[in-house]
């Protein structure tokens, strides 16, 4: 049965994302890959916007600490048992000297299992995942690449490309499916060949910056709106 058929339609792509999200690591990549066998595209688009710890901790100092203040001892606990030392460091950061001293209390305390400190990453990410729908987190200047917008899911759902998120958080192009029919015909010269190649390159970075330039209108768009209401 297809992964992602059901998803195919208006706001289809962020149920999807939301379900993942809330998946522990194993059934995440299992998921990720029969995506990925069915639509490579859409594998991309969700590792581009999806929400993980890493991600998070990688955030500015400022919004680490709006997340944080706001979790239970237990949960920021739990989850800091799971991370690298580096990412401990960042939210500890965040604390006054007693919650730090709790939070450590509390983990040498429980020594939290596999299965635990994954409940709080998801715990913790669908809180985010909450933050940044309800706008207290304006992912907008925190993470762009996280905006979900109409746009994009148009682009998903008509075959454009998606901008692909490497493991060091880099970003690469996925070109369309459609390949000039040029380059693949033994007739062309290795100069025309090199030629289309090149357009294409350039086609699809023009792309990936008119759908970055369109989700940033959207998101102008709405905060326009937000300040006529208040007015």
């Amino acid at each position: 049965m297809s992964m992602i058929a059901r998803y195919k339609k208006k706001g289809g792509f962020l149920q999807l994302l939301n379900l993942i999200e809330t998946c522990g690591p194993q059934k995440q990549d299992k998921f990720l890959k029969m995506i990925e066998e069915e639509d490579a595209r859409w594998a991309d688009a969700v590792r581009l916007k999806l929400l993980t710890m890493k991600r998070i901790t990688s955030w500015d100092d400022n919004s680490v600490a709006e997340l944080v203040v706001g979790l239970m001892d237990l949960t920021l606990a739990t989850a800091i048992a799971g991370l690298d030392q580096s990412a401990r460091d960042k939210i500890y950061k965040m604390m006054d000297h007693s919650r730090k001293r709790r939070i450590e209390d509390l983990i040498e305390e429980k020594k939290p299992n596999a299965a635990e400190i994954s409940t709080a990453f998801m715990q913790i990410i669908t809180e985010t995942r909450k933050m940044i729908t309800e706008g207290v987190l304006l992912i907008d200047k925190v993470d762009p690449d996280l905006i979900v917008s109409s746009e994009f899911e148009d682009s998903i759902l008509n075959g454009m490309p998606i901008v692909k998120v490497s493991e060091e958080m880099g970003l690469k192009v996925t070109p369309p499916v459609d390949i000039s029919a040029a380059s693949n015909s033994g007739v062309a010269t290795s100069s025309q060949k090199s030629e289309v190649e090149q357009l294409k390159k350039i086609v699809s970075q023009l792309t990936v910056e008119n759908q970055k330039l369109k989700e940033r209108v959207v998101v102008a768009e709405n905060k326009l709106s937000q300040i006529k209401k208040i007015a």
